[in-house]
């Protein structure tokens, strides 16, 4: 069916639409398009909460105030710009980028668990942020060099080390698993074989926060999700075709090496910014891709979904650390690490079944 207004022509095909307008196609999937729009509303329900409450709770219109006046000198101007909002900008740069990271590699892997933390990506960012930190003395942006190296590094290992062949899917996460312990233990013995002083500075990146953020920990996870969001975004499409197979993709022109080549890049690049703004933050990477899956209702997850479930996933428990009574507030690691362990054995569970 087909409906033409001013040049406007839409037509369904299933749950899907196409869009003509003056000769430029554009598909888009109306399910997707209103989990988008909720999502949204709960990053921004976050963002007043996370601005407004705290140990010092603002009004709606101090905030406003402190918003539009950035150069004014005043206590509430120091909260805003100088704590608040650097945390939720890092926030939902860092689950936007690792929600998208999931979707690249567990669409490429064709496997539910091959997600950066599983198969190792994320223990080799942070072991490689912590070389930099503790042995080179790393700060800012060549952290995030060395994250995005230790990253790349264990995404090589683990596709060098996979057999390929049948099975080779299973054995990728099988062996990011080893992979992720080997890295574990190293960080710890480097850890406790340097110096205590330099080795805190080490343990507390481990921690993976929100807490003390400054500007210039947004950064990485910024200009990540900035660059490669969009690249990500034209992959997919890619990925789409190769859900078809690898027969009709070479009748198609699509060349699977180079797609998979550019996919690992980009996902690497992601992974290894993010890990370097908060440090490791577990679960976003596993579970984002997946709810996002159930809320679109497609096989191959728009990446803007994608991005704004994890968005959704790291701001939700920051919001629940953040009004915890003093005494009881931990790191949005530690919380995501719970979740992302029950949701893990949930999954499992559930696949047996």
């Amino acid at each position: 069916m087909g409906l033409v207004a001013s040049g406007v022509q839409t037509r369904a095909f299933g749950m899907q639409r196409v869009v003509d307008v003056r000769g430029v196609t554009v598909l888009w999937h109306p399910r997707a398009v209103c989990a988008c729009l909720v999502l949204g509303a709960v990053i921004v329900g976050c963002a007043l909460l996370l601005l407004t409450q705290g140990s010092m709770k603002l009004s709606v219109t101090e905030v406003g105030q402190a918003l539009a006046h950035p150069g004014a000198d005043s206590r509430d101007r120091l909260v805003v710009w100088g704590i608040r909002l650097p945390m939720i900008v890092t926030g939902l740069a860092t689950g936007m980028a690792l929600g998208a990271a999931g979707m690249l590699f567990q669409t490429l892997s064709r496997n539910a668990l091959g997600s950066p933390e599983i198969i190792g990506l994320v223990s080799g960012a942070a072991f490689g942020a912590v070389v930099g930190i503790t042995l080179l003395q790393t700060t800012g942006w060549r952290t995030s060099l060395a994250a995005v190296a230790g990253c790349a590094l264990a995404a090589g290992l683990a596709y060098a080390l996979a057999p390929r062949g049948s099975g080779f899917i299973n054995r990728l996460v099988l062996i990011g698993l080893g992979l992720s312990a080997c890295y574990g233990a190293a960080t710890t013995l480097l850890l406790t074989r340097i110096n205590p002083d330099i080795a805190i500075a080490g343990q507390v990146w481990l921690v993976g926060t929100l807490n003390a953020r400054q500007w210039t920990h947004a950064v990485p996870a910024v200009a990540a999700a900035v660059v490669c969001l969009p690249v990500a975004w034209v992959l997919v499409r890619h990925l789409r075709v190769m859900e078809l197979g690898d027969a009709l993709c070479a009748g198609l022109g699509v060349r699977i090496p180079r797609v998979t080549a550019a996919v690992t890049v980009v996902g690497v690049v992601l992974t290894g910014a993010a890990i370097a703004s908060t440090g490791p933050i577990s679960f976003i990477s596993l579970a984002a891709p997946q709810i996002a899956r159930r809320l679109t209702g497609q096989q191959v997850v728009p990446v803007t979904t994608a991005a704004l479930t994890g968005a959704v996933l790291l701001l939700v428990p920051q919001c629940i650390v953040h009004l915890a009574p003093a005494g009881y507030q931990a790191p949005v690691g530690v919380a995501t690490s719970v979740v992302g362990g029950l949701y893990l054995i949930f999954f499992i569970l559930r696949s047996k079944r």
